[in-house]
């Protein structure tokens, strides 16, 4: 059995060795910076801080899902006959 490690900086001039099966996302590599909690049971959570790039694609990311929801929206309506009309109750 291969016993797998990895290490991240925490804070500067000091390093931890994590075990990969503490990892909540495992692209965490060696070097970068992480957030550890420890919940009240004990555990080890180990997540990645973001840097601006990665802040920046998911940013991106998000608008266009926004926005393709937006679009599919638009089309429904598109497809339903008088809709955005105003609607005339009176008749009812």
């Amino acid at each position: 059995m291969r016993k797998m490690r990895t290490t991240a900086r925490i804070k500067p001039g000091r390093f931890l060795a994590i075990p990969l099966i503490a990892l909540k996302r495992p692209h965490v590599s060696a070097g970068d910076q992480v957030d550890v909690t420890v919940t009240a049971h004990g555990r080890i959570e180990v997540t990645k801080v973001l840097t601006p790039a990665e802040k920046r694609i998911i940013d991106f990311r998000e608008r266009l899902r926004v926005g393709s929801q937006r679009r599919r929206f638009a089309l429904s309506l598109a497809a339903i006959p008088n809709a955005g009309e105003d609607d005339d109750f009176s008749r009812v």
